[in-house]
């Protein structure tokens, strides 16, 4: 049987530096690969586009998330004025493709005139992001 299989092989190699001179290729079937969709922040407070006014002693600041994909693979980085604050309080999953994450910022001086981001990225390095402007 050894030998059955070194002449196939012989053969087939044989065959293939005589007939393709860039090498040989070997199909086997192929797996369908779904497209990666990124993640969507389909809800905040504040609203995109409006001031994030710090005047109560707590404020707390939202993102819920869209993930079509694997909610497992969800990351979320907050910061403010470049600093990493880190991922913040998740959300319970309340379906299969939605969460979020919220942190809670105190009307610190220091903080009027920053920037706060949340980026929020899944297992394969797609991300969405949001910003507001800080007020205190």
């Amino acid at each position: 049987m050894n030998n059955l299989k070194s002449r196939v092989f012989t053969r087939w190699n044989a065959i293939c530096l005589v007939s393709l001179h860039s090498g040989c290729f070997y199909w086997q079937g192929l797996d369908a690969v779904e497209e990666n969709v990124a993640p969507v922040i389909r809800d905040s407070y504040p609203k995109e586009g409006e001031e994030l006014v710090l005047s109560n002693l707590n404020t707390n600041v939202f993102v819920s998330v869209y993930e079509e994909n694997d909610l497992t693979s969800i990351i979320f980085h907050w910061s403010l004025g470049g600093q990493f604050l880190g991922g913040g309080t998740p959300f319970p999953v309340t379906n299969d493709s939605v969460t979020g994450s919220s942190i809670i910022l105190t009307p610190d001086p220091a903080y009027d005139g920053q920037v706060l981001t949340m980026q929020v990225y899944d297992g394969y390095g797609a991300s969405d992001s949001i910003s507001w402007d800080v007020v205190v």
